[in-house]
């Protein structure tokens, strides 16, 4: 996603989550958010640490009428 390794090392609990359960399906989430251009910048802690409640209040709340297609994919992407 084009963050840089020190960024990442500085916000470590990322690394701790699950790369299928949490990581991949945000980071492309994140990626199709930002390719639509709703969506520039994403904080490591906002986009992987946050609760899957808070993650969806905050996004997928905010870009269902906008996106629903990218909802529906975070969604069965989570869900596999």
């Amino acid at each position: 996603m084009g963050y840089s390794s020190t960024l990442i090392a500085k916000q470590s609990s990322v690394l701790s989550r699950s790369l299928e359960k949490r990581i991949v399906p945000r980071a492309l989430f994140a990626q199709e958010l930002s390719s639509k251009g709703l969506v520039n910048d994403f904080k490591l802690s906002v986009l992987f640490d946050t609760s899957e409640k808070t993650f969806n209040k905050m996004f997928g709340d905010c870009f269902v009428k906008k996106a629903p297609e990218l909802l529906k994919l975070y969604k069965e992407n989570v869900e596999k």
